[in-house]
């Protein structure tokens, strides 16, 4: 998996081909899911983007202590 940084804007490549863009909109995130089938967005405010990345955070800890 590759990261890659412009200004805020991050894309990481998954495997496959598919990619995931995270940038700032307004106040909160953008996030854009990019596959083969086609691509989905959100827009996150601030508040819902850190409960994203807190569940992330719970769920790869769930992962590593298991």
């Amino acid at each position: 998996m590759k990261e890659y940084m412009t200004d805020l804007q991050t894309r990481i490549e998954i495997e496959g081909g598919s990619r995931i863009y995270v940038d700032t909109y307004d106040n909160g995130v953008w996030l854009n899911i990019i596959h083969d089938a086609g691509s989905t967005k959100a827009v996150l405010t601030a508040d819902q983007a850190k409960d994203m990345i807190a569940a992330l955070i719970r769920i790869v800890d769930a992962e590593v202590s298991q």
